[in-house]
This record gives C-alpha cells, structure tokens and sequence, in this order.
C-alpha cells in the first residue's frame, strides 16, 4: 500500500474512532436514540419480584421471556402497564412510571391465589361463626343451638343454650370457651374437645360486671364485681377472692386494669398510672396490644383509642368501630366504621384513609401476609384489594351473602362462612 494510501486510511479510520467513541460511550452509560420525542435520551431500568416467584410478565402487553423476578433494562422513561400471570392466580396489574438513568423497583407483588367454592369443609345453617385463634376448631351459632368442628369439617359435639350467642372467648390452651348469652350475665364455660359444660360457683359478689381469661393459664377465669374482683380456678373448682386485679401481659408490659362505672385505667405494678379512658365497666372492652402500644375498644360504643405505654399518652381514632387488627409485618393497625377503612401508625402518629365505600361494611381483616385488606360490603361478596399505591388490585371472590371472616394469626389462612356453608382459604 502507498504511503499517501495509509495516509488516508488512517485518516479515515482517526475520524471513524472519533465519531464513533462518543457514541459508544453513550451508549455504554445509557443514552439511547427515542425515535418518538427524536431526541436522545438516558434509558431507565425496571425490577420486578412476586410471590410466588415464577409469574410470567408483560410491559405493556407484551410477553416477556424471563418469569419473575425479572429484570429489564433500557427502557425509555414513560408510564407502563406490567402485569403478572400465573396460573390459579388473579392476574396483578400496576401502572409503573421509569425515571431516567434510575431503577424503578416493584418488591414483592402478592398474586392473590384463586380459592375453590364449590366444595365447603361443613353444610349447616350459621348465624355466626368463631374460630379459634390456631384455627383447629370452629363453633357454628344457629339460634339455640353451639356446634363444635374440627378444622376438616367433622362435627365433634352440640350443646344447647339457654338463649342467642353474644359473643365466644377461647382461653390460652383453647380448651374451654367462654360463652356469653344475650339473655344472662353470667357466661357458659364450656369444654371444646367434648361440649361439657363447668360449673362455678361465686360468692354473694353483689353485680358482676364483666369475666376474663388469664392469658397464662387456661383453665383460670377472672370475674370482677362491684365489690371485688375474683379468681375461678375451674380445674380445682376453687374461688378466691384477690386483693387487686390481676397483673396481665400487654405487648412489652405488664399491666393492671383498674375499672369502675365511668373510667378503665392502666397502671403499673408498682401503681404507676398509665393512663384512663373513658370506657366505663359495663362497656365490653376489648385490647390489641404490640411492644408499647396498646389499642383499646369499647366495644359497646364503638369507640377506638390507642395508648402509648412509654410516653404515657392517648388518644381517640375514630367512633363507630366495628373491626380492629394489629398488622405484625406492616406494623399498623387496621380500623374500620361501617363505611371506612383506615390505617394507623404508631410510631408516625400517622391515620391514613384507605377507602370510603357507600356500602355498609360488615367485616374487615388483615389478609395474606398483611399485603390485603379482606372486606364484606353490604354483607355480600368478600372483597380483597393492595394496601399500595393507586391504582390498588381488587379481586371479588365469588361468595354470596358472606356471614363471617376470620383470618387466622399467619394471615395466609382464613376461614369464610356464608348463611349454609364454611370455607377454607388458604392463600400460600
């Protein structure tokens, strides 16, 4: 080749590197050519994980080859649709917006797992439903009538009562519950495994006003009066009367409530007060407790409150409660009016309204693994919808005439019963 060849060979080939370096570089460092706007533009990336892992993905419609958790970068910063597919799940559905030259995360999309409702665990005519707090037996209320299944379906026994179900309390070991009828201030103690009932016998106690199960011992009931407060052992069947009420254990503390006709107040054992509500003694009371926080209800009123243990202070939240659930994995506490769902934080001080419905909502729980709120509106079909960002996923399970919702402690099992049937969902 002749010298003035090479010449402009390398010519050439100094200004081809010179042009192209650039390029390569930005390239390199994420600038891309958008064709739409004809400008360049720095690309933005987006992360996608679910549970369960394994969810097929499509941006904007279109069908990606990698299953989730995915991954995909060099996307222009815009709006998208990403949908999750798996099968026997309720597709998930989210409008991302990318930023430039940043990844946008969406962590741990919960697909809601499709539930079967055609073949229920039992067929009996229900009123009202308790489970207990393991899930191993379920009691179905039918005017007089206290019926005891296991987890499976199979009747164990009946009993019955002298008037409706008010309400059913289990005690620590779930052996014996506590039933109160609307007709009688004094409850039923009753044996779970076998229907037989345990009689007590109190003093001349003068008005009873409310009974309690020790939290440690399952077969010790607390009966407080006008005069004293008294401990049942039903086991030994003695009574005795104590000289304070019991100290019991509330999230990090333990506390002693103090009740009389216009106030319930907390206190220490050394008698430290912690603070009074006003709830009086012949409204039930009813406690949600996590490290130092307690959440109060006066479940004859309706009235929510919270007290934090370490700064001795409190405070309302709301009036016309009708369901309360401590969330352990977001750390809030679910609250909801006949036509509100709200959550709380504690440790912001922060109430945030979730959803405002013109539907009477008759039950609301914390579901699969905190990520839902299962609601019934109007007493019909069970609602599921994410606690995230709007636009949130809402699934409506095809159930009629929903009766009762209990979901268990793990938040992926829930027992659902309707006015003839229960059913199990189980959302792992």
């Amino acid at each position: 080749m002749r010298l003035r060849h090479r010449r402009i060979y390398f010519i050439i080939m100094t200004l081809a590197f010179f042009l192209a370096a650039p390029i390569l570089i930005g390239y390199g460092i994420g600038w891309r050519y958008n064709s739409t706007s004809r400008h360049l533009e720095k690309v933005s990336a987006l992360s996608i994980t679910s549970t369960p892992r394994g969810a097929s993905v499509y941006v904007n419609n279109e069908l990606q080859q990698k299953q989730t958790p995915f991954s995909i970068n060099h996307l222009y910063a815009s709006n998208y649709q990403v949908k999750l597919e798996k099968s026997g799940y309720y597709a998930w559905e989210k409008n991302v917006r990318t930023y430039a030259d940043r990844v946008t995360r969406l962590p741990n999309a919960y697909l809601v797992k499709k539930q079967n409702f055609e073949a229920s665990i039992l067929t009996t005519p229900i009123e009202s439903m308790y489970v207990s707090p393991s899930g191993s037996r379920i009691m179905i209320a039918h005017q007089l009538e206290l019926t005891a299944y296991l987890q499976t379906g199979i009747r164990q026994w009946e009993y019955r009562l002298p008037a409706e179900v008010a309400d059913i309390q289990w005690s620590a070991d779930e052996s014996l519950l506590l039933v109160t009828t609307a007709s009688s201030s004094t409850p039923l103690v009753i044996n779970s495994y076998d229907g037989s009932r345990s009689n007590f016998a109190l003093p001349d106690t003068g008005t009873i006003y409310e009974y309690f199960w020790s939290q440690d011992v399952g077969t010790i009931l607390y009966c407080r009066t006008n005069q004293a407060v008294y401990e049942i052992n039903l086991a030994r069947q003695i009574t005795q009367q104590l000289p304070e009420p019991p100290i019991q254990k509330y999230g990090d503390t333990s506390l002693r409530i103090m009740r009389d006709l216009e106030l319930a107040t907390w206190e220490t054992s050394d008698g430290e007060l912690i603070a009074s509500l006003p709830v009086p003694i012949l409204h039930t009371l009813k406690i949600v407790a996590s490290g130092h926080f307690l959440f109060v209800q006066d479940a004859t009123n309706r009235s929510l409150f919270t007290i934090d243990v370490q700064t001795r202070q409190s405070k309302p939240l709301g009036k016309n409660i009708i369901a309360t659930m401590w969330g352990a994995e977001r750390k809030q506490l679910l609250y909801a009016s006949s036509n509100e769902l709200w959550l709380y934080d504690p440790q912001t001080v922060t109430q945030e309204l979730i959803l405002r419905t013109s539907q009477e909502i008759t039950n609301a729980q914390l579901m699969i693994n905190d990520q839902y709120i299962g609601y019934v509106p109007g007493g019909q079909n069970l609602t599921l919808f994410e606690i995230s960002d709007l636009p949130r996923n809402t699934y409506v399970l095809p159930t009629d005439k929903t009766t009762g919702l209990v979901t268990l402690p793990n938040r992926m099992t829930a027992y659902l019963s309707t006015e003839t049937e229960v059913f199990p969902l189980v959302f792992e």
